[in-house]
C-alpha cells in the first residue's frame, strides 16, 4: 500500500467511531460521556445505527441537538 499525505478535506470524509455513553445512558459524548444529556435514548441510538455511514460523529451530534434528542449541559 502507497503512503500519502492526509489534510483536512480527507479528514472531513471520514466515519464512524464511537459516541460515547455514560453506564445509565443518561449523558454522553464525542471525547467524553458527559458533553450531552440524552433526551430520548432510544431515538439516538436509531438516529446513529442509520447515519453511521454517511456523516460525521460531530454531524451527528449537531443534528440530535438541534432535533432535541439531546441538550447542552
Amino acid at each position: 500500500m502507497e503512503r500519502k499525505m492526509i489534510d483536512d478535506m480527507d479528514l472531513e470524509k471520514v466515519t464512524g467511531g464511537s459516541i460515547v455513553f455514560n453506564g445509565d445512558h443518561t449523558t454522553c459524548g464525542r471525547n467524553r460521556n458527559d458533553q450531552y444529556k440524552v433526551l430520548d435514548y432510544t431515538a439516538v441510538i436509531k438516529y446513529i445505527a442509520e447515519n453511521r455511514h454517511s456523516m460525521s460523529e460531530k454531524t451527528m451530534l449537531n443534528n440530535m441537538l438541534a432535533a432535541g434528542l439531546l441538550s447542552n449541559l
